[in-house]
C-alpha cells in the first residue's frame, strides 16, 4: 500500500513539463505582481513544495487565493499561478454572465492549461470528482465512503477513503487529516482511476490537500472572511472536534455503484493567451452541467439557487440537504 519515505529519484520524472511554456508563463505571471509564498513542507519523510497567493484588492471585493503544493519546486509554483488565474477569470466571466445562480458561483470545474483539451478534461474531472462526493455524502453520509488505508506521517494521521458512486472507472476520493495541532480536521479530495489505486500518484494531490491546511500552522487558525462560505467551513472543521471513527472500512462487494453517464455537458472555454496577448498558449475552462451537483451551502441558498437545484438534486434520488457537509 502507500507509505511515506523520501522517493527513489523525483516523482517530476513521471510528469511531461514543457520548460520553455512553464518559464513563459511563471514569468508572465510574475509580471502582474501578485505576491507569492513559499514554504517547504515535511509529512512524514516526505518533504514537498507549498506556494500561495492572496489577493485582497481585486475589484469584486472578494479575497482571491490560490495553492500549490508538490515535490517539485517549479510544478508546485505552477500550480498555485495558475489557480491564482483560474480564479481570476472564474470571478471575471461570472461577474458578466449570470449563469448560475450567485450562490453556487465557486471555482470548482474551472481549470486553466497550456492545452485547450487538457483544460477541458481538468475542468470536467473536477465538477465530476466533488458531484461523486457530494451525492455520496447526501445519499450516504459518511456510509459514502470506504476506508482503504490508515497512515501514520509523522505528527499527522492520515484517513484514505474512496466514495461509493464510480463513472467511467473513475472514482473519488476524500483524504481526511488529523493532528494533536488542532482539534478538527482537515480534507482533501481527488479522482483516480480504480485500476491505480495502489500508486501513490493515486493519492498524493488530495494528501497534499488535506496537510497543507494542518503543516502551515498558525496561518490557517486565523478566521475566514465572512463573504467566502468555503474558508468559513475549513476552518469549522479544522477547529471543532471531529470523530474519525466515522471512517470505516467496508467488505460489500456491491459497495461501489456506477454512476450514469452524462447526458449533457457544456464547455466554456477562453483563449487567454489572445486576450491577454501572451506569445504562449493558455487557456480557460468552465465545466457545467445539469447532471452534476455543483458545491453549495445550505445556509447560503436562496429562493433561486433552490429552485436551479431542485431538478438536479431529485435526479439523484436527494430529497433531504444537510445544513453542513465536508465537500468543500
Amino acid at each position: 500500500m502507500i507509505s511515506f519515505q523520501r522517493p527513489e529519484g523525483s516523482f517530476a520524472e513521471s510528469v511531461h513539463t514543457q520548460s520553455d511554456w512553464e518559464d513563459s508563463f511563471l514569468n508572465w505571471f510574475s509580471s502582474l505582481n501578485i505576491p507569492m509564498a513559499e514554504t517547504k513542507l515535511k509529512l512524514g519523510g516526505l518533504e514537498y513544495y507549498h506556494f500561495s497567493t492572496l489577493i485582497k484588492n481585486d475589484p469584486s471585493k472578494k479575497i482571491i487565493s490560490g495553492f500549490g503544493s508538490h515535490q517539485n519546486r517549479k510544478i508546485a509554483a505552477i500550480k498555485c499561478a495558475a489557480e491564482t488565474i483560474e480564479r481570476l477569470e472564474m470571478l471575471k466571466y461570472f461577474s458578466k454572465n449570470m449563469i448560475i445562480p450567485r450562490e453556487l458561483q465557486t471555482s470548482n470545474g474551472w481549470a486553466v492549461h497550456s492545452s485547450l483539451k487538457l483544460a477541458q478534461d481538468k475542468a470536467l474531472a473536477e465538477a465530476t470528482e466533488r458531484h461523486l462526493l457530494l451525492k455520496a455524502y447526501f445519499r450516504h453520509g459518511w456510509g459514502g465512503f470506504k476506508l482503504i488505508q490508515k497512515i501514520e506521517a509523522g505528527d499527522v494521521t492520515l484517513y484514505l477513503n474512496l466514495g461509493n458512486y464510480t463513472q467511467s472507472d473513475q472514482v473519488s476520493i476524500l483524504v481526511a487529516a488529523q493532528s494533536k495541532k488542532f482539534s478538527g480536521v482537515s480534507f482533501g479530495y481527488g479522482l483516480g482511476q480504480m485500476d491505480q489505486l495502489n500508486s501513490s500518484e493515486f493519492w498524493t494531490s488530495a494528501i497534499f490537500e488535506a496537510c497543507d491546511r494542518i503543516l502551515m500552522s498558525a496561518s490557517v487558525i486565523t478566521p475566514a472572511p465572512v463573504d467566502n462560505w468555503i474558508r468559513q467551513e475549513l476552518h469549522y472543521f479544522l477547529n471543532t472536534p471531529f470523530d474519525f471513527s466515522v471512517f470505516k472500512e467496508n467488505s460489500d462487494s456491491n459497495f461501489f455503484e456506477q454512476e450514469k453517464d452524462l447526458s449533457s455537458v457544456e464547455l466554456i472555454t477562453q483563449d487567454l493567451a489572445k486576450k491577454n496577448n501572451l506569445d504562449f498558449p493558455l487557456y480557460s475552462a468552465f465545466a457545467k452541467s445539469d447532471d452534476l451537483i455543483p458545491l453549495f451551502t445550505k445556509r447560503n441558498l436562496k429562493p433561486v439557487a433552490l429552485d436551479y437545484l431542485d431538478p438536479i438534486l431529485k435526479g439523484h434520488q436527494i430529497f433531504k440537504i444537510p445544513d453542513r457537509h465536508p465537500i468543500l
